[in-house]
């Protein structure tokens, strides 16, 4: 910066230009729609998880694939436990976890791989993960093996640092750390932790992760209206990063409803979430199953206001505050994206563009249309 010819300030910032990756799928993040970019298109991922064996993980993608999901999160079944004289430490199998990315692929399915097993020995609760045989630098180097094994496959999405940390117990340095490590050795792919209980959990994480990940499972003991401005918290403070939620799919005491599963998952896309997970694997009942495989649908449906950029929609009334909406303007039309936050059907009125005047709007999903009173839509 010069003024009259004197340098008033200068900044330099180094940027390392990479090559081309040989192999695989390169993962970005379009930092204006917070969307991830994947073979250069925007990706919107909308998947469940795996665990506990090869065969487990390889049904999970079968079922899962037949329900129209194209994500899978890995927590385990590439790996046996090895024993050591005070506890024991994940030792992968390699051939097992290519087994999971192929068929995975063959499936149409993109993978997240676990690495927490590893990264979360002797930095966890003191109850999980404790092994005083194993070496920090071990431990990151047992993750790294994984990451070798799998970097240029091209169903790998994204890398799983860790789940569920705190501060309390594990050090952002620790996190920021194995982050660097794991981006070092693969810099094509996305690397990320998951928080839970708040939003707020993430300030303390982020310079070690590529997304804003949380869990929050409010059936039956809480409200299903706090998935919104946890969502809300974490797009105005995450910056640049793309927000992923895992729904509740399991029960605790029992389990959420088609239409509990819809309404949290609206709340979080509303506020800007591009990425869905449910966990786990699969509700019992065949109708919330069928429930979000509905969601995988129009979501699928709903990609190009997905990818567009989001804005918030003024002047919602009625409903008390329980409707929230976001409006986007893919090329050539708009939609508003809107969920009632309440068990209790309310109406609501949007004050729309000044391009919808008047004009006769398709209710997707639902076979009907209503006509604008002016800029005014009443549903």
């Amino acid at each position: 910066m010069t003024e009259a010819g004197k340098n008033l300030g200068s900044l330099r910032d180094e940027v390392i230009k990479l090559p081309p990756l040989k192999h695989g799928v390169e993962v970005k993040v379009n930092r204006l729609t917070r969307t991830l970019m994947r073979r250069g298109a925007p990706y919107i991922p909308v998947g469940s998880d795996a665990t506990t064996s090869l065969e487990r993980a390889l049904e999970c993608i079968r079922g899962q694939a037949a329900n129209g999901f194209n994500h899978l999160h890995l927590w385990s079944g590439f790996y046996e436990y090895e024993e050591t004289p005070h506890g024991r430490v994940p030792k992968l199998r390699p051939d097992e976890l290519r087994e999971i990315l192929d068929r995975a692929h063959a499936a149409g399915m993109t993978v997240t791989v676990n690495l927490s097993h590893w990264l979360s020995l002797n930095h966890f609760r003191a109850e999980r993960f404790q092994n005083k045989d194993v070496t920090d630098d071990e431990l990151i180097e047992r993750s790294l093996e994984v990451v070798r094994a799998a970097r240029d496959h091209p169903a790998l999405l994204t890398w799983h640092l860790f789940d569920e940390p705190s501060p309390a117990y594990c050090a952002p340095e620790w996190v920021e750390r194995t982050y660097r490590a794991v981006k070092q050795a693969d810099p094509y792919h996305l690397a990320e932790i998951n928080i839970c209980s708040s939003g707020r959990n993430m300030l303390s994480y982020l310079g070690g992760s590529d997304l804003m990940s949380i869990d929050i499972y409010p059936v039956p003991r809480s409200h299903l209206g706090l998935i919104a401005p946890h969502t809300q918290f974490m797009r105005l403070a995450g910056e640049w990063r793309p927000i992923r939620w895992w729904i509740q799919s399991f029960a605790s005491v029992r389990e959420p409803s088609a239409a509990e599963e819809m309404c949290m998952t609206y709340q979080a896309i509303v506020e800007g979430t591009r990425f869905i997970l449910f966990y786990n694997y699969r509700p019992t009942s065949y109708a919330a199953w069928a429930g979000l495989g509905e969601i995988a649908r129009e979501m699928q449906e709903l990609t190009p206001a997905l990818i567009a950029e989001r804005e918030d929609l003024p002047g919602v009334e009625g409903g008390g505050g329980r409707v929230i909406a976001s409006l986007h303007r893919p090329e050539g039309h708009i939609y508003v994206i809107a969920v009632n936050r309440d068990t209790k059907a309310v109406n609501a009125e949007f004050t729309l563009p000044l391009e919808c005047v008047d004009r006769d709007t398709e209710v997707l999903f639902e076979g009907r249309r209503v006509a604008c009173q002016g800029r005014v839509l009443k549903d």
